[in-house]
């Protein structure tokens, strides 16, 4: 908690500042984000960090395992459907990002938990389930040995499970439809420190910058 205490400090003696005109822009102008991120919430993920991006550029979901929960079930749990709800109707944003990651914590829970302890987090992934079923199907299906940990493997089926979701909701389905938005699927090989991008076409995560069109990173 003292690094956590000690980097408010360190942003009220340097930061604040030069950061304060930027804000007061926010407030007296409105937010108008270029992306609604939806992503886990593992200390790890530092969506700022990897995209370079100041206040204002990102409207970010966090929650165990990056999770959207389909739009017509009855959850008692509404805080993703507002938030896409709001970014659409409201801030009027034209891109969704999924982002899962490597050695998730809820994908490694899901792919075989080790205790029946955590009551609130197994109600809660139920709703990534699907990708679990989706993983097993392609294992039956895999003869060469898989290059990655299945928990791994179920952590991008389930960024792109949870892309499908969103389409369970009419203001992101009527507005795909439309082309006003477009869908991405993400995933951050921690050890790596490389985003990956999920390809449609070939149903494949591609090196960001392929499927974005931009330099090649060197090295």
């Amino acid at each position: 908690m003292q690094n956590i205490v000690k980097g408010i400090h360190h942003f009220h003696t340097d930061v604040a500042k030069e950061i304060e005109p930027h804000l007061k822009n926010l407030v007296d102008n409105g937010q108008r984000p270029g992306a609604l991120l939806i992503t886990c919430s593992d200390s790890r993920i530092v969506p700022d960090l990897l995209a370079s991006t100041r206040p204002g550029d990102l409207f970010i979901v966090r929650n165990v395992g990056n999770v959207v929960p389909i739009g017509d079930d009855h959850i008692d749990d509404e805080s993703v459907g507002a938030a896409i709800e709001y970014c659409l109707e409201v801030l009027g944003v034209h891109n969704i990002i999924v982002m899962g990651h490597a050695d998730c914590g809820a994908m490694k829970h899901l792919h075989a938990p080790t205790t029946s302890e955590l009551k609130h987090v197994d109600t809660w992934l139920q709703m990534a389930k699907p990708a679990l079923r989706r993983l097993f199907v392609a294992q039956q299906l895999m003869r060469e040995k898989p290059d990655m940990p299945a928990y791994d493997h179920l952590s991008q089926i389930n960024v792109i499970t949870q892309m499908e979701h969103l389409t369970s909701y009419p203001a992101v389905r009527s507005r795909l439809e439309n082309d006003a938005i477009s869908l991405h699927g993400w995933w951050f090989d921690l050890e790596h420190a490389r985003v990956l991008a999920y390809d449609v076409e070939t149903s494949k995560f591609k090196n960001f910058e392929e499927l974005y069109h931009l330099d090649p990173v060197s090295g």
